[in-house]
């Protein structure tokens, strides 16, 4: 019973970010080529959530960036998917509504679903010392990593990296295109005080 009481996606997002974009013209952000990325962690089996995913995503079909073969259309709003990644049931659609957050390590060659990114825990590959500085051999790890996802065109992530302004400034040094934050306040003030920010 108490699970019915909480909010929705629906509820929490996909309805403020419509009233969001149609109050500033179609668009997000004041930038009309950037778009907003909704990412949905599946914690449960992902065959069985993800029609649920895209009954509540429907409505909003007009918004999204969606992916027919090779082709897309853009939405202001890219709903991307990690954690139990329905990809076969995905990748048996003619019009896909998602895309995918994979695992580093995976070329993904010939799976018929569209992959925006890769990810693997900060953990997993680098230590995680007190100063956040990385070791001579984990940043040119990481850059490789960085340059092997991206050249596909990919973004690049590490998740659970914590919120250390000096591990910040390593993985963007190294490449590294997305950066996990809890503390929005401190990596906004982290962002604009970077010496060498663009």
């Amino acid at each position: 019973m108490a699970l019915n009481t909480k909010p929705t996606l629906e509820e929490l997002y996909l309805k403020p970010l419509k009233t969001w974009i149609d109050q500033n013209g179609g668009f997000v952000f004041q930038n009309p080529e950037q778009v907003l990325t909704l990412m949905i962690d599946i914690k449960t089996d992902g065959n069985q959530t993800y029609p649920f995913l895209k009954k509540a995503l429907e409505p909003y079909l007009e918004y999204l960036t969606t992916y027919m073969g090779r082709s897309f259309k853009e939405g202001p709003l890219r709903i991307m998917i990690s954690g139990n990644r329905p990809m076969k049931i995905v990748s048996e659609e003619t019009e896909q509504w998602v895309s995918f957050d994979a695992p580093i390590g995976g070329d993904y060659v010939g799976i018929p679903v569209r992959i925006d990114r890769q990810s693997a825990s900060y953990s997993s590959y680098f230590r995680k010392r007190g100063g956040g500085k990385l070791s001579e051999m984990e940043s040119a790890k990481m850059r490789e990593l960085s340059k092997e996802v991206t050249e596909r065109g990919r973004e690049i992530r590490f998740w659970a990296a914590g919120n250390n302004p000096t591990r910040w400034h390593e993985m963007l040094n190294n490449g590294v295109t997305i950066i996990n934050v809890d503390k929005l306040a401190r990596f906004k003030t982290f962002i604009e005080q970077r010496p060498d920010k663009n």
